[in-house]
């Protein structure tokens, strides 16, 4: 979720089923509106915080409806058995270690890959870190 200078990546699970965009589209005004309505809500709720860096939010001990912010909590690097990344201060560092967080899982051989398979990880694990950081709007990479 983009808004502004402002990203948000909501990793938790939400109970509930996924939105069926099909479904979005033909339901009755009401129900769209009211769908709308609580989205703008939750934007609105997420573009009046700030962080000064990128991190995940966790309880402050004293003060639990008060968030900080600490270590990025990576389910994919427990996964792995790699150390828990410190905080991010630029969307260009947080980018590279998903990047290369992704890369892990795609180093061990795999047995039943084709050639071509093969190929196209190798392009993607070769060419995209590039493009990955090209994508990155300058106000966000600082």
């Amino acid at each position: 979720m983009h808004i502004g200078n402002q990203m948000f990546l909501i990793t938790d699970f939400i109970q509930g089923q996924a939105l069926d965009k099909k479904r979005l589209l033909v339901a009755r005004e009401e129900h769209r509106r009211n769908f709308y309505c609580q989205l703008i809500d939750i934007l609105t709720e997420l573009h009046g915080l700030r962080f000064p860096s990128i991190g995940s939010l966790m309880p402050r001990p004293d003060e639990p409806s008060r968030p900080v912010i600490g270590p990025v909590m990576s389910m994919s690097a427990n996964t792995l058995g790699l150390p828990t990344p410190l905080m991010f201060s630029s969307a260009r560092t947080y980018m590279k270690y998903q990047f290369n967080l992704v890369s892990e899982f795609f180093s061990p051989p795999v047995r039943d890959h084709t050639i071509e398979d093969i190929r196209h990880e190798i392009f993607a694990l070769d060419d995209h870190p590039a493009l990955v950081v090209l994508l990155i709007h300058s106000p966000l990479s600082r």
